[in-house]
């Protein structure tokens, strides 16, 4: 049965995902609020699909999730649209002044490679609209060319029709490209960059920045370092966003045999094939993990990566981090070679416990988002040490460690109080299985490390983080590969609040402390 499920899974999509709950439960917990204090500094039929959403397979067999995801036609952003209206009454955050287009790249669509519609043209979804409130973007259809600033846009690149402002030598390249890769992402890559030179044509804007979900962050991709439509090379491109992205492929896509078993039952699109690790190192950049390309100098890059694997695909990948369909590992780049870094920094990296289609309700993940798009600044936590006063194990000579992972939640004041959001606009959890384990032998020891805890944009005028913390004990978990007798515990919570100001700070929790570094590294 897993084995049919499975080969309809690759079917339908490699995207989809519902919802999961960890079986662990905290056996204790100790909450602590703790003002920071400082110490010394350191230094859609035939209508393509625009859409975020993927297919989810139901007990009952696959089954479209349009129906889950759609609100008066196709989603588009990867945010619960049923906020629009809420959101839109809010107030926004003044937008910048550069006369930019932001384009949106959207996800894989298992039935997008038969689609016969016109592609490349100018698509509007009321999803964008929560967008538009929270920046003050306008779109295409709202903008006054007259008084042009900023505005927001989509276009699928799914179909066979070219839209009318292609020329002959459009027309000639799109088919060039097709033949020569057969289609999928270099087609893909070609249609939405000739849009972003047309869009921009069409409102007199300087730049482009893309927000790229899923597939769509491997089209954004190749853009860049092909230098589709010399966007790259003549600096067009600002800021590239990747929400839960095929950066470097996907898991299963690359799994040979289990592609081969779906293609017996039914032949697989393209876009499968090249989302492989082997696809991507072969046509595009090995080792896939890395960015290499000097164009990436020019481009503030920021990587969202969702960690909640999701029903009825847990058992995919039940050693790997994964968000239901994405491994964690694959959404982000390892390494950025120093040629490739702007301002001579690895990329902003930010992570959500949602599954992949989860994150789309999340408000914290709007904001995210939103804050790329303004006047921000960049800031650093880090956990520099920590001390266990209880491990919470015996240690003896089969067992000389205990297992203990630092998670981590940073809530905003200046975005709960402009936007009256108050998720967390970053969670590193336990349940993710992707937090670094920190071995200890004794209580009362410390030990040093860096530890991320936070390590993205906030707006200009924020002035303070809220963060909470919690740690745990590990003994039975396969994505943490820890096979010990017993289930987790919890060592204690406490929340901090830290100024936005280069310095040291402690946390006090119940069975633990540790030390804090703030860095605030742009203005």
């Amino acid at each position: 049965m897993k084995q049919l499920l499975l080969s309809f899974w690759i079917i339908a999509s490699f995207w989809g995902c519902g919802s999961s709950s960890s079986p662990d439960t905290p056996q204790k917990q100790s909450d602590t609020e703790i003002s920071g204090t400082k110490q010394d500094t350191p230094s859609p039929s035939q209508q393509p699909d625009t859409s975020f959403h993927e297919p989810v397979l139901t007990p009952d067999g696959v089954k479209d999730s349009l129906d889950q995801v759609k609100h008066d036609a196709e989603n588009i952003v990867p945010i619960d649209e049923t906020q629009t209206t809420e959101v839109v009454t809010q107030p926004v955050v003044e937008a910048p002044k550069e006369h930019s287009v932001t384009v949106y790249i959207h996800g894989y669509d298992d039935k997008g490679t038969g689609y016969t519609n016109t592609y490349g043209y100018d698509a509007y979804d009321p999803m964008l609209n929560r967008l538009v409130a929270l920046t003050g973007f306008d779109t295409l259809q709202t903008y006054d060319p007259s008084d042009f600033t900023d505005v927001i846009t989509i276009t699928p690149y799914y179909g066979q029709k070219a839209p009318d402002y292609y020329t002959q030598k459009d027309r000639d390249e799109i088919k060039a490209v097709t033949d020569q890769y057969g289609g999928g992402i270099p087609r893909y890559a070609l249609i939405v960059a000739k849009y972003a030179r047309h869009v921009m044509e069409k409102t007199g804007a300087e730049h482009i920045n893309f927000i790229s979900a899923s597939m769509g962050s491997l089209i954004a991709r190749w853009i860049i370092e092909k230098d589709v439509e010399h966007l790259a090379s003549q600096k067009k491109i600002l800021r590239w966003k990747s929400l839960e992205g095929v950066i470097r492929g996907n898991k299963l896509a690359s799994n040979s045999s289990l592609v081969k078993y779906a293609d017996s039952i039914q032949k697989q699109p393209i876009d499968v094939a090249q989302m492989s690790y082997q696809w991507i190192e072969h046509n595009l950049h090995r080792p896939r993990s890395e960015a290499a390309s000097s164009y990436y100098k020019d481009i503030t890059l920021s990587e969202v990566t969702s960690t909640k694997p999701g029903d009825p695909f847990d058992w995919l990948m039940l050693t790997t981090p994964n968000d239901g369909y994405q491994a964690v590992s694959d959404t982000y780049f390892a390494s950025v070679l120093p040629q490739a870094r702007h301002n001579g920094m690895m990329p902003v990296h930010t992570f959500f416990h949602q599954t992949h289609l989860g994150l789309k309700k999340d408000d914290g993940a709007w904001a995210n988002v939103a804050t790329f798009l303004l006047p921000h600044k960049r800031v650093r936590i880090t956990l520099r040490s920590a001390k266990v006063h209880d491990i919470h194990e015996y240690t003896y000579f089969l067992n000389k460690n205990a297992e203990i992972v630092f998670e981590s939640r940073v809530f905003s004041p200046i975005v709960a109080e402009k936007w009256s959001i108050s998720d967390a606009i970053s969670e590193r959890v336990y349940d993710s299985g992707a937090l670094p384990i920190h071995k200890y032998r004794k209580n009362g020891e410390t030990k040093t490390f860096q530890q991320l805890l936070y390590d993205d944009y906030v707006l200009k005028d924020e002035t303070a983080l809220k963060l909470t913390m919690a740690a745990y004990e590990v003994d039975w978990s396969l994505k943490y590969g820890i096979h010990e007798p017993g289930s987790r515990d919890s060592m204690g919570r406490a929340t901090i609040t830290l100024p936005l100001a280069n310095g040291t700070y402690r946390i006090e929790a119940e069975d633990w402390s540790g030390t804090i570094d703030v860095e605030v590294l742009e203005n």
